[in-house]
């Protein structure tokens, strides 16, 4: 009898880390990232969320724009700035965007953000944030 409380009680504690999905109601939890991976490979399973975090400066006219991103595989929903009053009441203050892009299909696929002012053109643009994603 000893012997399977042992296995029942290691099976209990490897479940966390062989099936977290268990754990978290079956949710796939988000991928967040931000301009320390530009240029770095991140891996979603289908249906689970990209978050991309980029800082701006604020009343510049610069802004961070998607330049190339595939819509079959990748769909884009960009959350506003954080609410007035959680942040630097500077005028000019670096300012949090962030986006979310969730998984639709497998596959490979590039996201490419640039930064620039918009009558200026991509062409203009002072920064860039790319990932290669692969959806599993």
């Amino acid at each position: 009898m000893g012997h399977f409380k042992l296995l029942l009680l290691t099976s209990v504690m490897l479940i966390p880390v062989f099936f977290p999905a268990l754990l978290e109601g079956g949710k796939k939890a988000n991928v967040v990232v931000d301009k320390s991976a530009d240029g770095e490979q991140v891996v979603l399973r289908r249906g689970q969320t990209l978050e991309v975090q980029l800082e701006q400066a604020g009343a510049t006219g610069y802004t961070w724009q998607v330049v190339v991103l595939d819509e079959n595989l990748l769909e884009s929903t960009e959350l506003a700035s954080p609410p007035p009053g959680t942040g630097s009441m500077i005028v000019g203050a670096p300012v949090l965007r962030t986006w979310r892009f969730k998984a639709l299909a497998k596959g490979q696929t590039e996201l490419k953000m640039f930064n620039y002012r918009p009558w200026e053109g991509v062409e203009k643009a002072v920064d860039k944030f790319q990932l290669k994603i692969k959806i599993q």
